[in-house]
């Protein structure tokens, strides 16, 4: 129904987007969850991973583009609006409750740390790991992130300075995160 290659999803009010590797973002009419219709096909992506809403923007991890900023003022229409390599092709990303700042998975370059000012997207660092980060996600002060063989807290206090806390080894393949209340729930492949 959707179609193919698709990768992750976000929904804004009654919009579902879906990243679709071929370089898509799909935009849907969800008004009638059950009864939901293509609005919108938003091009010029490479291999958009997992989109994210904040306000009037689409934040798209892209391993092609690296972070990918859609101007979704138009919520029916999203249309590519800035993006940045520096910090290397991501795979999920992050938006700072304040919006200011971006986390990026950038694989085995580790966290891309992004400055996001007027709708641009400034790379400030990145933070190298012993394995490739794959997932993100942060509550408050805390930021997540999974690395195969890795759960890593980073403290976000200073949100362009995130500081490693600590690594846990899971027992398998940590392929996901969510932050949840203090902790985190991981989502480990084959445990």
């Amino acid at each position: 129904v959707f179609g193919e290659d698709l990768s992750d999803l976000a929904v804004a009010n009654d919009r579902l987007y879906i990243s679709s590797l071929d370089g898509h973002l799909l935009t849907y009419n969800i008004t009638d969850p059950y009864n939901p219709y293509l609005i919108h096909t938003t091009s010029g992506l490479g291999a958009p991973w997992v989109p994210v809403v904040y306000e009037n923007n689409i934040y798209v991890a892209d391993n092609t583009l690296g972070l990918a900023v859609l101007d979704a003022s138009n919520p029916n229409e999203p249309s590519l609006s800035d993006s940045s390599f520096e910090g290397g092709g991501l795979l999920d990303v992050a938006i700072s409750e304040d919006g200011s700042i971006a986390y990026g998975a950038a694989g085995g370059q580790g966290l891309s740390v992004y400055s996001l000012q007027n709708n641009q997207v400034e790379w400030i660092q990145s933070i190298p790991l012993n394995h490739s980060i794959l997932a993100l996600d942060l509550k408050d002060n805390r930021l997540w992130a999974t690395s195969h063989q890795d759960l890593v807290l980073f403290d976000i206090s200073t949100p362009s300075q995130p500081v490693l806390i600590n690594t846990e080894q899971t027992e398998q393949w940590a392929m996901s995160v969510a932050a949840w209340n203090d902790d985190a729930v991981v989502a480990d492949w084959g445990y």
